[in-house]
């Protein structure tokens, strides 16, 4: 009976280690996601910012000002899961919150300045 018991308590402890390991790499992946995004952003952003240089430089004035939103946005987002992604309690949630909330903030943005970079087009 003794024996049953401490080979429960063994697994019991091995699947809390592991339990551990798996929310260890569930917070790694988050913050490598959130990383990734951003650098997808930034592209996107400079991708912008590139256009405008290159396109029309007398509508450069609001089309910047939308640029410079967007990459507050951006600084923001950074910031805010850099910071939830310091706290120690339930990173996931609170990453994947933040991220979607400054995704949508930065996707509107971006699409205000492409949308003005295009109105200038044409």
């Amino acid at each position: 009976m003794a024996e049953m018991t401490q080979q429960q308590t063994e697994i019991v402890e091995q699947l809390r280690h592991d339990v551990r390991e798996f929310e260890e790499l569930l917070v790694e992946l988050g913050r490598e996601t959130v990383r990734a995004t951003l650098d997808a952003w930034r592209a996107r952003i400079d991708n912008l910012r590139l256009q405008v240089d290159l396109g029309r430089m007398e509508a450069d004035d609001e089309v910047t000002a939308s640029i410079g939103s967007a990459e507050s946005v951006w600084a923001t987002a950074r910031d805010r899961l850099t910071a939830a992604s310091l706290e120690a309690s339930d990173v996931r949630v609170a990453l994947s919150e933040g991220l979607q909330a400054a995704r949508a903030d930065l996707q509107a943005a971006v699409d205000l300045a492409q949308e003005r970079i295009e109105a200038t087009r044409g």
